[in-house]
């Protein structure tokens, strides 16, 4: 593993910055833990050592400063833990401090009461102190060598005999702290990718099967009713419009094998089929004018096809007298723009977000489309509709993503 591997946790190629807020508030969960646990610890310590003798009480007052200390910075990391846009930042400081308070107090008792003793208090601290740290080992590491170059200058300042040994404890101790804390955090952040793979995993198969759903079964059935009267009337037409029905119902349930965006000429192919049917529905009363002047880009399974359908049913279906649909695209500098315009119903109010009122009929599928245009090309969706002179539909994808 190089070092730039080794910075990323071995994740080679992976933005981990999106889980550093994660691993922040797992870091202050940690901290409130050991906040308490070493208020309770230096307390009862100071009392049980100052009641048996082993310290007087001046020598005690460390440890009490220290219990103080660490629950107020508990007290601290509860606060912030409902500061989302700095999580990262609070959770960095009140680490740091943490382990300052410790390494101080592990100082005083191993190097300046007891300089003949194994540092055991300090190997302590610089054993979980990268654990307090989130998510980048090359802080940790910096963090950890300013630890030890302070016992090293400690320990080179006064006579000790015991020097090589305390510092060797410590260079392991510190070594062993970072082993843990890069296993832990990258075995968390391990844990998040993979969740993060299966959310996205979910939400596309539930949006696909959620636009496969939405081919309306009153399509189907007049479709099929108006195949049935073509045989009487003319059995070629209706030979050549059962093929186009069964090429439609292939496409539409084909779109679970697509995970990604899709050429737009397979999806236009797609759209100029269902108004070929749609057309033999409705008659001269549906009339589909094309203005393609780009085609070459690509966008989700099933986005044109269900704007398309909407502005059929919704808008020309329930206007007396017919009217047009007009598809178009356009290319800009940077996004590809797709329109279909109706000059049908239409409809006199729009939602807060920007589509139909709940209410309204193809609502659903509007809200689909859109997501899964923002969801896979990072795209836009503009509703406009005005009663009685119609309704546009814009779809913007970027160009470059």
């Amino acid at each position: 593993m190089n070092t730039s591997q080794w910075a990323n946790l071995g994740y080679a190629g992976q933005d981990l910055s999106p889980f550093e807020p994660i691993l922040a508030g797992d870091n202050l969960a940690t901290l409130t833990n050991y906040g308490r646990l070493c208020g309770i610890l230096f307390i009862t310590t100071a009392v049980l050592y100052c009641t048996f003798g082993v310290f007087s009480l001046p020598e005690a007052m460390p440890l009490l400063l220290a219990a103080g200390v660490a629950l107020l910075l508990r007290r601290a990391a509860l606060r912030c833990m409902g500061h989302v846009a700095s999580l990262v930042h609070y959770s960095r400081l009140l680490a740091g401090l943490f382990t300052t308070l410790i390494f101080l107090l592990g100082v005083y008792y191993d190097l300046i009461r007891h300089p003949d003793k194994i540092n055991v208090l300090i190997c302590l601290v610089i054993l979980i102190q990268p654990l307090l740290f989130d998510s980048r080992p090359g802080y940790n590491l910096a963090v950890s060598a300013s630890g030890l170059a302070c016992v090293a200058v400690w320990e080179l300042y006064l006579p000790d005999p015991q020097r090589l040994t305390n510092l060797m404890s410590c260079f392991w101790a510190a070594l062993l702290g970072l082993y843990l804390a890069w296993h832990k955090t990258r075995n968390m952040v391990g844990m998040l990718l993979y969740a993060q793979r299966e959310k996205s995993a979910v939400e596309k198969e539930t949006t696909t099967q959620a636009a496969v759903s939405q081919i309306q079964p009153h399509f189907i059935s007049n479709m099929l009713s108006t195949i049935q009267i073509l045989f009487d009337a003319d059995p070629a037409g209706a030979k050549d419009a059962l093929g186009q029905f069964a090429e439609y119902m292939r496409v539409s349930t084909d779109a679970f094998e697509f995970n990604g965006p899709i050429a737009f000429q397979r999806e236009l192919a797609h759209v100029r089929n269902y108004a070929a049917l749609e057309q033999m529905r409705f008659g001269g009363k549906l009339r589909v004018e094309y203005n393609i002047e780009v085609e070459d880009f690509f966008l989700p399974a099933l986005t044109l096809q269900p704007l398309v359908e909407n502005a059929i049913t919704h808008g020309i279906g329930n206007r007396h007298g017919g009217g047009t649909v007009t598809i178009a695209t356009q290319a800009d500098t940077d996004n590809w723009r797709i329109t279909v315009q109706d000059d049908g119903c239409g409809v006199d109010t729009v939602s807060p977000d920007g589509l139909p009122p709940p209410k309204a009929s193809g609502i659903t599928s509007l809200a689909n489309v859109r997501h899964r245009v923002e969801f896979i090309t990072k795209g836009r969706l503009y509703f406009n509709s005005k009663k009685d002179r119609g309704t546009t539909v814009t779809i913007l994808l970027p160009r470059e993503r």
